[in-house]
């Protein structure tokens, strides 16, 4: 799903400064921060679903609304919500979901819903009209769960 991603949408809730962009920039992801766009700042959800679909770009967000059933699956441009109380946690989420999930096969990520959190992640997706959901957990470093012992 997120293999190839080379655009993506930052929602007004992150810093286009922040951990998470710089995350996506170091990847040599083009990150189009809405907030640093006066043309998409203070614009409603609706619009930021259907600008990001319109540009072919992946949607990031903290914003747990896009997983509604108001944001149709089948019209999503992509949505990887990031669920973490902090944008530095968000940040550190989103390089483990990167490297458990990201260089899975997969195609493009239109059509699909992701919420990753920090005890693991959901994708919701469409295949052959029929909706799709795939968990996932984190796994934690063998240090920690020998300790746990």
């Amino acid at each position: 799903m997120l293999r190839g991603t080379r655009a993506v949408y930052l929602d007004e809730n992150l810093d286009p400064t922040g951990p998470v962009a710089a995350f996506l920039r170091a990847l040599d992801i083009d990150v189009l921060a809405v907030s640093a766009n006066g043309a998409l700042a203070r614009r409603r959800d609706e619009f930021h679903y259907r600008s990001a679909r319109a540009m072919e770009r992946l949607l990031v967000t903290r914003d747990r609304d896009f997983l509604q059933a108001r944001f149709l699956l089948a019209a999503s441009p992509g949505v990887l919500v990031l669920h973490a109380p902090t944008e530095e946690q968000a940040a550190r989420q989103l390089a483990l979901f990167w490297l458990a999930y990201a260089a899975a096969p997969g195609g493009s990520h239109v059509g699909t819903k992701v919420l990753v959190a920090p005890e693991g992640f959901a994708v919701e997706y469409l295949e052959g009209g029929a909706r799709q959901i795939v968990d996932g957990c984190f796994l934690r470093q063998m240090h920690q769960s020998q300790s746990a012992a």
